[in-house]
């Protein structure tokens, strides 16, 4: 299994005081499981952009969600941004009928990978 890509983004803005908050540190856990936590800190700044790739090697194949907080410089923890996503499976067969006629199916044993395209 591959990594998830992710492309997460957030904007900062306090009028709390004079004072500016730097977003200093985010966090990510898999499928509501805190057990799965890692914290990444990053260089601090009122907006950030974050490009990674989030390691999936330990959840199995089918539905996912990963679940993303950002932490400013006061110690303050955003609110949590949850995104489903499928970890892909590999085809080993597969087949298709018209109109409801299961008994005339076709059968290929053929795998077939996300990507690919069925002509």
């Amino acid at each position: 299994m591959g990594p998830i890509r992710a492309i997460i983004g957030i904007a900062l803005v306090t009028t709390l005081g004079s004072s500016a908050q730097n977003i200093v540190e985010y966090r990510y856990w898999w499928d509501d499981d805190m057990s799965t936590l890692t914290n990444v800190p990053i260089a601090g700044a009122g907006t950030v952009t974050v490009n990674t790739v989030l390691p999936t090697s330990l959840l199995g194949r089918g539905h996912h969600f990963v679940t993303v907080q950002f932490r400013d410089d006061n110690d303050h923890w955003g609110v949590p941004y949850t995104q489903l996503f499928q970890e892909q499976l590999q085809l080993a067969a597969w087949e298709y009928w018209f109109d409801d006629d299961i008994a005339d199916r076709v059968t290929f044993n053929t795998p077939l990978t996300p990507e690919q395209d069925i002509t």
